[in-house]
């Protein structure tokens, strides 16, 4: 089910179009202001509130941090970055993407055994 959820992520990315504006790596290296701290700590708290949703309808969580973990949106930025750096064909991707390049990061950092 995971390979499947990520073939259909990683399709979608490939489909976009690539917009001018600002890169991943645009992103990656902005994530030290405060707008990026913001926008990073949201889309955590989003996708913490969808991976609980999930785990509790459908019995299935997307990621599993252990339960006594809080991440904050630095150690987020964190993954993220790395996430990138082992995936460098996501580099040049549209900033527009980092969202679901962000949930692809929390994903693979924690996988449901």
């Amino acid at each position: 089910m995971k390979r499947g959820f990520l073939l259909a992520v990683f399709c979608l990315i490939a489909l976009e179009a690539n917009a001018a504006g600002p890169t991943i790596n645009d992103m990656i290296a902005a994530s030290s202001a405060p707008e990026m701290k913001s926008l990073i700590g949201a889309q955590l708290r989003a996708f913490g509130a969808a991976n609980d949703y999930s785990d509790v309808v459908n019995k299935r969580a997307f990621y599993c941090m252990p339960p006594k973990l809080a991440l904050t949106a630095e150690q987020a930025n964190d993954i993220f970055a790395r996430y990138i750096a082992l995936h460098p064909d996501f580099a040049q991707r549209p900033g527009d993407d980092m969202a679901i390049l962000l949930l692809m990061s929390l994903v693979d950092a924690f996988p449901c055994q």
